[in-house]
């Protein structure tokens, strides 16, 4: 029986059965519209993917046995020896726990009295709750009593130990106001500004699922499929990620790549005639496996004139299937004129080095975080140029082989694009963001992969 993972309220749930998915259809937890996949790469609706056919009405629960108020599950007793009645007629709660999970969730009342399986709201699994212990193992379903009504004395000691509590906060609270007072006017008084730490890493935090790793699925001619990782892209708008050439040149070259990886060098050139590039998608960063299918391409118009190995300007843009709820804001023309060498910068990257060997999860990668400053060359003001009509900022941020990302400032916003080369001499450079402005037109990323 075939199976699929399935997205539920933003996660991906899964590998279900078709048996099970059905239960979650007639319990209405899903609909012919809900997204589906076999491996997680390509995504389809559930009606396409499965023949649900029409769905019985859900089975009402068991009629309870005239002449009895017993439940199914018998409620914990009350803790003795309070001498208290203030619990009496309260209600408990059950917790039940997933066998596969492990997830700890409350039952409702309709739970609590009906004979279906419950249904774990972290995984999906479902199981019945009336036996003893649960299939797979695990601990059985737990009754929890609410607390009972201290006594008056014990009230008294509680609230008075509270009191302590509160003025020993207080008093930590009061002394490291005044060390932060403290630490503000000697900042104030040696000319220090803010440390990089403080402004620019919340701010990459705010940005993370707007950057992806850039993946072209490769296929062999049994029909295996490998994800070659080949670059690393940011959302600039909702439907357009930005990335630089050398990535758009190693989606080529993925089928060359998984070849050699499969086989010696000497037999790789032979063995990648075997394998082709089936698509190209961008999954983005600590997203749970979210990811957009490329569907087109925009590169400079001299991509296709030329042999050589950069490509001048140094920037492509992918167009997405879909729209990315997180991009990042673009600085303009003018303010990139203003920056200055020492400026602390950031970037969120991928470096293919450290994703090739393994040292990294491509199901649900996470992005790179690193800080720097921008530098120059002795007259030659806030950039360094490396060749007529492209200008490339010199930075010192340990971003190699991490071509494609963005260098942004404490704001969010981008100024330039990580480039795949690096000068004789230079730490690191990155393409003005500007650039982007004046690139070809776009090209449907079927027919790029074929050329």
């Amino acid at each position: 029986m075939a199976s699929y993972f399935i997205r539920l309220n933003g996660k991906v749930v899964g590998p279900l059965e078709t048996g099970r998915i059905r239960q979650l259809l007639m319990r209405g937890r899903c609909d012919g519209d809900t997204p589906v996949s076999i491996d997680r790469s390509r995504w389809v609706l559930l009606r396409e993917a499965i023949d649900i056919g029409p769905l019985p009405e859900p089975s009402a629960p068991p009629p309870r046995a005239v002449g009895t108020d017993e439940p199914r599950l018998r409620p914990a007793e009350a803790p003795s020896g309070t001498g208290e009645s203030g619990s009496a007629g309260l209600r408990p709660f059950i917790i039940s726990i997933c066998p596969v999970c492990q997830h700890r969730f409350r039952l409702t009342p309709e739970q609590q009295s009906s004979a279906e399986p419950v249904l774990c709201p972290a995984c999906g699994h479902a199981y019945p709750i009336s036996a003893g212990s649960p299939p797979g193992g695990g601990e059985p379903p737990r009754v929890v009593p609410f607390p009972s009504v201290p006594s008056a004395a014990a009230a008294e000691k509680r609230s008075g130990g509270k009191r302590l509590v509160i003025a020993i906060v207080a008093a930590i609270v009061v002394v490291l106001l005044f060390a932060a007072a403290g630490a503000g006017v000697f900042r104030w008084h040696a000319g220090s500004r803010t440390p990089a730490e403080e402004t620019l890493r919340p701010v990459s935090e705010q940005y993370r699922r707007g950057v992806g790793v850039v993946v072209a699925m490769v296929v062999d001619r049994n029909g295996n499929r490998y994800p070659c990782p080949v670059g690393t892209a940011f959302a600039v708008a909702p439907g357009h990620f930005v990335t630089d050439t050398q990535t758009a040149q190693d989606i080529r070259r993925a089928p060359e790549q998984v070849s050699q990886k499969l086989y010696s060098h000497d037999s790789g050139s032979v063995a990648s005639k075997e394998f082709r590039v089936d698509s190209v998608e961008i999954r983005l960063s600590g997203s749970g496996g979210e990811a957009f299918a490329v569907k087109q391409i925009q590169l400079p118009r001299e991509f296709q004139k030329t042999t050589e190995r950069i490509i001048r300007p140094d920037v492509a843009v992918l167009i997405i299937q879909g729209r990315s709820e997180v991009c990042f804001p673009r600085a303009s023309s003018g303010e990139l004129e203003t920056l200055t060498a020492g400026r602390q910068v950031a970037f969120l990257g991928f470096p293919l080095d450290q994703l090739r060997s393994g040292d990294g999860d491509l199901a649900d990668p996470v992005a790179r975080y690193a800080e720097g400053e921008l530098q120059s060359q002795p007259g030659s003001g806030s950039a360094e140029v490396v060749s007529p009509g492209e200008t490339l900022f010199s930075h010192n941020i340990p971003a190699r082989n991490a071509g494609g990302s963005p260098v942004f400032l404490e704001d969010g916003r981008v100024i330039g694009i990580v480039s795949g080369w690096v000068p004789p001499g230079s730490t690191g450079v990155c393409v003005r963001i500007d650039r982007l402005d004046g690139i070809g037109d776009p090209v449907e990323i079927a027919e790029f992969v074929r050329n």
